[in-house]
């Protein structure tokens, strides 16, 4: 298993909660650079580690270290690593602050240990408004409903009004989400731009 194919794994479990408002993924250089990044609601953040099949122990015992050290920089840690590898080290992933995640072949998440809560953090980062996947890590219902609502709106109008869309995509957002807040609504319509584009040139 691909180490890109586990963070998706992990992505798109983590899109099924509820709960969660952000998914970002970390392919940047530089510390700290987890693999995932989730936002929930009430601001709480969590990153996760992700390993690929076939590493030696020692990758798989540095990705630990990793998780360890994210608990300083964020609110919750997980460790993920593919299900055969899991089941050979788990025994060594003991710090029982840190989620553990094991990915099956067929890329569901089987949740080994919830993560903790930190209770060493000592700069957390600050909750995002942006970020790489909004578009992109939608969930398919989300995608579909977002879709009809341009559907709707651009049959109301005699002329396309990009502006119009622009809010009813907005609103169906706060909708499925259950936003109060307006701070996060230009990142929302810039992250949906290839959307709103595609829908107001018909």
């Amino acid at each position: 298993m691909e180490h890109d194919e586990v963070i998706e794994a992990c992505a798109d479990w983590f899109k099924s909660n509820s709960q969660v408002i952000l998914i970002s993924k970390g392919y940047g250089r530089g510390f700290p650079n987890p693999d995932v990044r989730v936002q929930y609601q009430n601001d709480k953040v969590a990153f996760v580690e992700c390993k690929p099949s076939d590493a030696n122990g020692r990758e798989y015992l540095t990705g630990l270290g990793q998780a360890a050290a994210y608990l300083t920089l964020a609110d919750f840690s997980y460790l993920a690593v593919p299900q055969k590898e899991m089941r050979e080290f788990e025994r060594y992933f003991w710090i029982q602050n840190i989620g553990l995640l094991s990915v099956r072949d067929d890329m569901t998440i089987q949740l080994i240990r919830e993560a903790s809560q930190s209770d060493v953090l000592v700069s957390k980062e600050r909750p995002r408004e942006r970020g790489y996947g909004y578009y992109r890590d939608l969930r398919p219902l989300e995608i579909h409903a977002i879709l009809k609502t341009i559907e709707r709106t651009r049959a109301r109008q005699t002329r396309p009004n990009v502006q119009q869309i622009k809010d009813a995509i907005w609103q169906q957002i706060c909708r499925m989400r259950e936003i109060q807040s307006q701070r996060q609504k230009s990142s929302f319509i810039i992250e949906h731009a290839p959307i709103v584009k595609g829908s107001s040139s018909d």
